[in-house]
Order: structure tokens, then C-alpha cells, then sequence
């Protein structure tokens, strides 16, 4: 069990002057602070400059701790909170002491308070009369002053590292952290939706069955960021209906977002396990010279990557030797490659490879299925040590960071599912919420894309473009493998055609999909799988035998621009109640240059191995389909341009760690998630030297 205590919290409302948040006339005071045992913790409001230059400033919630509690002000229109909390040493132990609430200009006391306090609290306090009581909570007001106060006993918890997010790159920090003896809260603000933590959905036998079926899984675990919304009076709503003038707010409805800019179809998993939960599993490296940042060595990455690949199984073998289909489509483009791409110089030869898959084929009990990595392979037998702790349903809405000792001191976790909230006490805190929700976090607790906060944040954001379509196999091809004299083949599909002479297919019904790759080069520079498998579209009417069918997805990557990023409202929220994000993507023309050769490309590739489906023809996707936002909290040596530092440590923090596709800093094409997964490594053992 991680160590819990007792938190005693007051939270003062300066209800004047709304409108008039900086005037000191109208503020309030906290003074006359005595601390004799335990640490006071002082959460308010201060003014910053806001990055947008047309608004004259930004509310941002503040620390301070112990011996820098003086005078600290409560601004009109603002709150401030309160938190006697144990000793970090002495969990068990009662905080002590007491403070004062005044009003600044006269200097008049409100009120006081002393804790701890125990059973039903004292009727008055100072010039504050108690309204209204529940359990132990009691609010009192001040009419004189038009103040009221807040008076709760919370739970705080102490572990050594809070980890905020389930997905793979959570899953890495905390077996590395375990593996070092050290103890891990994890909160995770979705469901534990299986038995197995983190599982994949994916391995259910039905799925593995009819893999179209799946997608409807995905599309169900999707929930999108940014919907932009209309505005307009709907004319003919019947008369005695609601209308609507403004727009709606609601499940990511955004009235700021504007449809020529947003990532559409960007979207966060919210369960336990993450995107990990429904990932399509393939973990390519970087390229060398196109995508890997010089953060690391090439030394380092292959010992990084060697490692993230050991902990998801990753392989390239696990379909391959298996399936006809595959051996089938990659024997046809290596003879058409030959044509279309000629090289005498075989090292620069374009390569049909098989794609490198975090999967394990069950040859133990029935290889007619794989297991599919996520979040409990990464874990392993971490997942049952008694230095893990994993809450689900609970939600980080922002870390305390107190700006003098650079320390996060505190993460407050919402109970989603329940009633009230927590606060963690760790020694260090570990952000893997993903590309949009990390940064969101980050906003939330008072840190901004300005200079002297972080200015970085939430800018540099990268998506890479994507076209798709899918094929129905050629005739001569299946009529090929109906009439094969390949040895291996012959033995199937004679088995087959024994079995099910009603097929008219040569296929085994259990013959594993095609999952093949043309790996990034100069000439190509964009990722492709060439496969079949269930994503949020593409799905195969059930009218047709997706056997005939081969998913072509090639993902291009875009050039690094400041100004492409994702901001968050001050004034809006998501409904999770969390600052609602906004999107400014744009390709540049070097981008739009690339996808059009892409397509161009795909398009080549796919007629070599049958034609078109009809409704799948080539296309682009909607931007954020990919879902591989990188970069909104990118690492790099400079904070005026990255979030963290090459340990994935926040910038002029001492404490503060972020996982996820957000710190890769350079443009990709391929899946980011091994890569980021190298980062997580790296940062876990520096996090681990400095427990």
C-alpha cells in the first residue's frame, strides 16, 4: 500500500470585483502564518502576459510552500487555497499551525484558521459564519467582506513516482522504476477494462476472426479533441424547439476551432492501456539521416531501441513463414520493384520487407492466432509487484509547481468515477497522457508558451500526412496460387480445398493477412503498410471475403514549423474539465510537394498487385488520422525551443519527467511509438539516479 495521510485544505473565494482582478484595493491577504509541524502549501492566482498579444494578460495558478508564506495575495475574483499536509518523512503524522485571513488595503482580519481539526467544526470563525455543512466540509461567508471559505479534510498519498497515463509509454517508465526497487503510483483517468491490465483488445479470438469487426472497437475508444462547431439559427427547427445563437461546447465542440487549420480526426484513448489498447503493434525505427534526432548517438538509439523492441516483442517473422498472402504480394512487388524502381547497386535496391510487428504468434497452442503487445507486455511480472499501485478512473488535472525550488511538490487527482479528489506527494512525477493531453496537463498547472514559462509548449507539433486505399487481388494471382506447384502452398490449399471444397477461394480460411513494408529512404521518404488490418475506416463489407483484400497506408512526414501547434482555452473547457485544445496545423509546400509524390507512389505500388475496391479508391485521410501527433513538448538542449531536456526531464524543473510522441522533436514518417519509447527509457534511468 502506498503511504497515505492527511490533508487539511481551505479554499478562500474573493467573490468582489470580478472584473477588477488587479486591483489591490479590493484584494485579500493571507498573513500571520505559524507552521509547527508539516509543510503549508499556498495555491492562488497571479497575472501573466498572455501569448496572445491582443488579450492584456493570463490568470495562472501559482506555489508557494513553508517559509516563503508572508504576505500572499488573493486577488478579486480569484481563490486561494490552503493545504497544511504532513511531513513527506512522517505521513502519519498531523500537520500543525494556523494563519490569517485579511482584507489588504485595511489590513482588517477576516478570519482564522488553526488545524488539524477534528469532528464537527466550531459554528464561526473570525467574521465568518458557517452556511452550510456535509461530512467534512463546511462553508462559511463573510457578508462584510463578500468572502467565503471552504473547509476540507483530504487524503494525500505518497509514493515514491506518480506516473499519469497507462499507455506504452507509462508501462515503460514504471518497469523500469520497479525494476530499480522503486515504488509507482499509476493514475489512469479511463476504465480498467480488462482483466489483464493494459490488454490488448485485439487478442480476443473473435476479433482475430473477422479483423472488420474490430473496427468498430477503434471507433468506439476514439474520442476527438477539436470539433469545430456552426453558429448559425437553425431556420427550420420546428417553432417550439430550442434554437441556439451561440455555439456549443460540449464532447469537444470548440467555437475557436476553425476547419482550415484543425486536425480533425485527432483523437484521445481514454481507458487503461491507452491507444496501446487497439495500436496497430508495427514498431519501425527511425531512419538514420531523415528522422532521428542527434539528441542521441547512433550508438545509443540501436541500444535504445534494442531494448524498447525487447520489451514488446518486436519481430519480423511472426507472419511471414505463415501466410501465402504475404509470401504471395511481396514475391509480386520484389519482381515489379525490379521494373519500376531499377538499382544495380543492391544496398540501394527499394525493399519489400515484412513489417516489424510487437506481436507473438501462439505456436504453443494454436498458431492460428498471435498475441498483440500493449501495456501488459511492457510491464511483464512488473505488473505484480508490490511496488506497483495502478487507480483507474482517477484523473491528474495539474501538478503544483513551486517556481522558487523548481519542484513539482504535489499532483491533484480527481476521482472520476466517484467523489472528490487527492493529492500525491512523490519525489518525482512522470506526464505520459499523450501529444495533446500531456501539454494540456501543463497548461492546466500554470505553465505557458511564453518566455520565462515554457515557450515551446504545445508549438512545433508535427502529423504526418496519409493516403490509402485497398486492393482486390489480382485474378492470375489467386488463379497462381489455385494451381501452385510451391510445396508449402500445395499442402494448404490442398488441406483447404479437402476441408471446405465449397470455397472458391484457395485460401485457408485461417491463412494469416499480408504484413508487408518499403522501409523510408531518400527517394521514398515515406513510411507504407501494405497489410490488412482494422483501423477507424477501411472497413470490408461483409458481402465480400477479405481474404482478396490488401490495405495500402502510406504515411508522408511534415517539416518542423514553429507555428503549427496546439493551443489551449482559457475560457473553454473539454468535458473533462480541463482547458479545451485548439488546433493551428498547416502544410507547408515542401509537405503538400511530398504527399502528392506519395500518392503518386501508392498508387504505382498498389496496381502492381490487383485493382481498386470500390469506395476504397486512393485517397487522402482527414488530417490527425494518423494519430501520430509528435512534438507539442519536444526535447532539445534549448528551452526557448523544447519543453525537456534529452531525459525527457521539463525544463528548469528538478523533478518533472514527460513520456509520449510529444518529445520527439524531429519530423517522422514511420510509427513514432518504438521511438518514443527509446526517450522513455532514457528518462527512466535518469530518473532512477537521481531517487
Amino acid at each position: 500500500m502506498v503511504a497515505e495521510g492527511q490533508v487539511y485544505e481551505v479554499l478562500v473565494r474573493n467573490k468582489r470585483g470580478k472584473t477588477k482582478i488587479a486591483d489591490e484595493a479590493i484584494a485579500l491577504q493571507i498573513k500571520n502564518v505559524t507552521i509547527e509541524s508539516g509543510t503549508l502549501i499556498f495555491e492562488g492566482i497571479k497575472l501573466v502576459p498572455n501569448s496572445d498579444t491582443s488579450k492584456p494578460h493570463d490568470q495562472v495558478t501559482y506555489t508557494k510552500v513553508d517559509q516563503q508564506i508572508e504576505a500572499l495575495d488573493i486577488l478579486a475574483g480569484t481563490f486561494g487555497a490552503l493545504r497544511a499536509v504532513p511531513s513527506t518523512t512522517s505521513p502519519g503524522t498531523q500537520p500543525k499551525g494556523s494563519f490569517g485571513i485579511f482584507e489588504k488595503a485595511s489590513g482588517n482580519l477576516i478570519g482564522e484558521f488553526s488545524y488539524p481539526w477534528e469532528g464537527s467544526p466550531t459554528k464561526k470563525i473570525g467574521n465568518f459564519v458557517a452556511q452550510e455543512e456535509s461530512d467534512d466540509t463546511l462553508l462559511y461567508t463573510s457578508g462584510n467582506f463578500d468572502v467565503s471559505a471552504e473547509r476540507f479534510i483530504q487524503k494525500a498519498k505518497y509514493p515514491e513516482v506518480l506516473i499519469v497515463g497507462s499507455g506504452p509509454l507509462g508501462a515503460t517508465y514504471a518497469r523500469k522504476i520497479i525494476e530499480a526497487d522503486h515504488e509507482v503510483l499509476m493514475v489512469e483517468m479511463g476504465a480498467q477494462e480488462s482483466s489483464v491490465v493494459g490488454r490488448h483488445k485485439k487478442n480476443a479470438v473473435g476479433f482475430q476472426k473477422d479483423i472488420d469487426s474490430f473496427v468498430n472497437v477503434i471507433k468506439g475508444d476514439l474520442s476527438t479533441l477539436s470539433v469545430p462547431v456552426r453558429e448559425r439559427y437553425t431556420a427550420t427547427l420546428s417553432p417550439i424547439s430550442w434554437n441556439h445563437s451561440k455555439a456549443f461546447t460540449r464532447n469537444g465542440q470548440n467555437p475557436d476551432q476553425k476547419e482550415f487549420d484543425n486536425l480533425g480526426a485527432a483523437a484521445a484513448t481514454r481507458c487503461v492501456g491507452g491507444m496501446g489498447t487497439h495500436w496497430t503493434c508495427a514498431t519501425p525505427r527511425q531512419h538514420k539521416t531523415l528522422e532521428r534526432s542527434t539528441i542521441f548517438t547512433n550508438d545509443e538509439w540501436e541500444t535504445l531501441y534494442d531494448e524498447a523492441e525487447r520489451y514488446l516483442g518486436t519481430s519480423r517473422d511472426q507472419f511471414q513463414p505463415y501466410s501465402i498472402r504475404d509470401q504471395l504480394v511481396k514475391s509480386k512487388l520484389e519482381k515489379s520493384f525490379d521494373v519500376l524502381f531499377p538499382n544495380p547497386d543492391p544496398e540501394k535496391k527499394r525493399k519489400v520487407l515484412s513489417l516489424p510487428l510487437a506481436c507473438k504468434r501462439n505456436t504453443d497452442t494454436n498458431p492460428d492466432f498471435v498475441t498483440w503487445a500493449a501495456s501488459d507486455t511492457i510491464l511483464g511480472e512488473t505488473v505484480n509487484s508490490e511496488k506497483f499501485h495502478l487507480m483507474s478512473e482517477h484523473q491528474c488535472t495539474k501538478v503544483l509547481y513551486d517556481d522558487n525550488s523548481k519542484n513539482v511538490v504535489c499532483a491533484t487527482i480527481k476521482n472520476i468515477a466517484g467523489k472528490g479528489r487527492f493529492y500525491v506527494f512523490a519525489k518525482k512525477y512522470v506526464i505520459c497522457g499523450g501529444s495533446v493531453l500531456t501539454p494540456q496537463i501543463l497548461f492546466n498547472s500554470g505553465f505557458r508558451p511564453v518566455e520565462g514559462s515554457l515557450p515551446a509548449l504545445g508549438h512545433y507539433l508535427t502529423e504526418q500526412t496519409m493516403s490509402f486505399c485497398q486492393i482486390i487481388l489480382k485474378d492470375e494471382f489467386v488463379q497462381e496460387v489455385e494451381n501452385t506447384t510451391n510445396p508449402e502452398w500445395k499442402k494448404k490449399v490442398d488441406a483447404h480445398r479437402l476441408k471446405h471444397p465449397e470455397d472458391p477461394l484457395p485460401f485457408p480460411y485461417n491463412d494469416p493477412d499480408p504484413q508487408l513494408t518499403t522501409p523510408v529512404t531518400d527517394d521514398h521518404p515515406w513510411h507504407t503498410q501494405i497489410h490488412r488490418d482494422a483501423f477507424s475506416y477501411g472497413e470490408v463489407a461483409q458481402s465480400l471475403d477479405s481474404r482478396l483484400v490488401v490495405d495500402f497506408r502510406f504515411f508522408g512526414m511534415v517539416d518542423i514549423v514553429k507555428d503549427n501547434r496546439v493551443e489551449f482555452s482559457t475560457h473553454i473547457r473539454d468535458h473533462f474539465h480541463m482547458p479545451q485544445p485548439t488546433f493551428h496545423f498547416t502544410l507547408g509546400e515542401g509537405d503538400c510537394e511530398r504527399s502528392h509524390r506519395m500518392m503518386q507512389d501508392m498508387c504505382t505500388v498498389a496496381t502492381q498487385v490487383g485493382g481498386y475496391l470500390p469506395g476504397s479508391e486512393p485517397q487522402f485521410m482527414e488530417p490527425g488520422l494518423a494519430l501520430h501527433i509528435c512534438g507539442t513538448t519536444r526535447a532539445g538542449a534549448d528551452d526557448k525551443d523544447s519543453v525537456v531536456d534529452k531525459f525527457s526531464k521539463v525544463h528548469n524543473t528538478t523533478n518533472l519527467y514527460l513520456g509520449g510522441n510529444n518529445v520527439i522533436p524531429t519530423r517522422n514518417a514511420c510509427n513514432p511509438t518504438l521511438t518514443s519509447m527509446c526517450f522513455a527509457i532514457k528518462g527512466a534511468e535518469q530518473l532512477i539516479s537521481e531517487l
